[in-house]
């Protein structure tokens, strides 16, 4: 949860992700004061922020139609389907919650999404899964289009996801005797796989989605499985997207029980005084201090404890490593003449470009959603920027490029910043970073450096 909170793009989907587990949070951890009224702030801000995606017709775009920066890339206001269906989940969830939504952006949500499903007619397994997941948030809305929902139950090749997702609808909707048919033998596990856009799906977040279908028909045969494998991928070292990485917490969160065993435990830290721990949620956290020597946890309880020790930090400046990791990034600077020139010693007031190239091999698959982030030195001031390629968004701040489009096999993307060294000094240039957003095994990077400005 905290990696989805502080991920740093802030497109709908991982608007959405950062907040959405954030209302079941208090089932699985006590919530202090002070985090109970962080959560709700961070809950109440990104219902709000939903204004910026929504276009007039009610429908979504994945990036803010009025975007952030200084400049902004010319607007390709696009509907995101699934993330539409997503932010309106989110949005009925909350209102359930007792959270004060935007009602006008909701309601125009609700009739964007129950007119799209009765135009629905697409035979491809992508838009069968999307209008599922479409159908199941109408019903939970208290608002199920019966008629679409019958008319894609008898579809002949209904992908498995797809029959959960309906049997879900049938479920919210009065109807469980039809959600349970539907899936009374469809498979509840799936091989790996991992989309990089359209419905941004994975494994993963199928079977979040089996787990919470489980949960709506009120069958509890796999349930505890489910919520063993999804909570074992979330332990695991594998790089998991927002959007698996949240379908997982908001499945385990909300089929977790409650009960009233008690867990203890005691955490020592040597030099420190021993600390005994009662709880009965699930999930305990506790701060500890950054101390050098042995942490001990010795289980007091009668029930079997999984303890997780976590260590976050940045790379201390300089001792960053160059990734390349199914892209290829190339960072290289040049005079007003074109010739190429040494970063590390500038003089002030010299214009001059920095220009970064990323590519994706020609072996490679086509990538979408692409973020490549270009940080500037401190003493350097941006002036303009000129981009060889197609953006989805472009974000430009004070000392940092942001930009966001896709790639196939063996194209590549330029970007020439040009910047003015306009401060004396040495600075850090933070190192360059380009990932897929829903991948994000898929992944480079240019190590940073120091650079210096003189001046008279």
């Amino acid at each position: 949860l905290d990696q989805l909170i502080h991920y740093p793009y802030g497109c709908l989907e991982q608007t959405v992700s950062a907040a959405f587990p954030q209302l079941y949070l208090g089932r699985i951890v006590t919530l202090g004061p002070d985090r109970e009224a962080e959560v709700e702030k961070n809950i109440s801000a990104a219902l709000e922020r939903l204004r910026k995606f929504q276009l007039p017709a009610g429908g979504m775009s994945l990036w803010p139609v009025a975007s952030g920066g200084f400049w902004a890339s010319a607007p390709r206001y696009e509907v995101d389907p699934w993330v539409t269906t997503y932010a309106g989940h989110f949005l009925l969830e909350a209102k359930r919650a007792g959270y004060r939504v935007p009602g006008e952006v909701l309601q125009h949500w609700e009739t964007y999404q129950r007119k799209t499903a009765r135009q629905f007619s697409s035979d491809t397994d992508a838009d069968i899964v999307l209008q599922a997941y479409r159908l199941q948030t109408l019903a939970l809305g208290g608002a199920p289009e019966l008629g679409a929902m019958n008319r894609l139950r008898e579809t002949p090749r209904l992908p498995a996801v797809a029959r959960w997702e309906l049997a879900a609808a049938y479920a919210l909707a009065g109807r469980p005797e039809a959600g349970q048919a539907l899936v009374a033998n469809a498979p509840m596990i799936f091989r790996p796989y991992r989309e990089l856009g359209g419905n941004y799906g994975s494994e993963i977040r199928d079977q979040a989605i089996v787990l919470e279908a489980l949960r709506a028909l009120d069958r509890q045969e796999g349930a505890a499985d489910m919520v063993e494998k999804l909570s074992s991928a979330l332990s695991s070292d594998r790089p998991l997207s927002t959007q698996s990485t949240a379908f997982a917490l908001m499945a385990i969160a909300r089929n977790i029980g409650k009960t009233d065993t008690r867990w203890t435990f005691d955490v020592t830290q040597e030099g420190e005084k021993t600390v005994h721990v009662e709880a009965v949620k699930a999930v305990v956290e506790r701060d500890l201090p950054p101390l050098s020597g042995n942490l001990t946890v010795i289980n007091t309880s009668e029930e079997t404890l999984y303890a997780a020790l976590f260590i976050r930090g940045i790379p201390a400046r300089n001792e960053e490593k160059a990734v390349s990791q199914g892209l290829i990034l190339k960072t290289f600077f040049e005079d007003g003449d074109g010739e190429n020139i040494d970063p590390t010693q500038l003089d002030q007031g010299m214009d001059f470009r920095y220009i970064v190239e990323l590519s994706n091999p020609e072996d490679g698959r086509r990538l979408e959603n692409l973020a490549l982030s270009t940080p500037v030195a401190e003493g350097w001031e941006i002036r303009s920027i000129e981009t060889e390629g197609i953006l989805d968004h472009q974000d430009v701040r004070d000392a940092r490029v942001d930009l966001f489009f896709d790639l196939a096999a063996g194209q590549t993307l330029s970007t020439g910043i040009s910047i003015t060294a306009a401060f004396k000094g040495r600075f850090y240039l933070p190192m360059v970073t380009a990932e897929a957003m829903y991948d994000p095994s898929v992944a480079a990077r240019v190590p940073g450096r120091w650079v210096a400005v003189e001046g008279p």
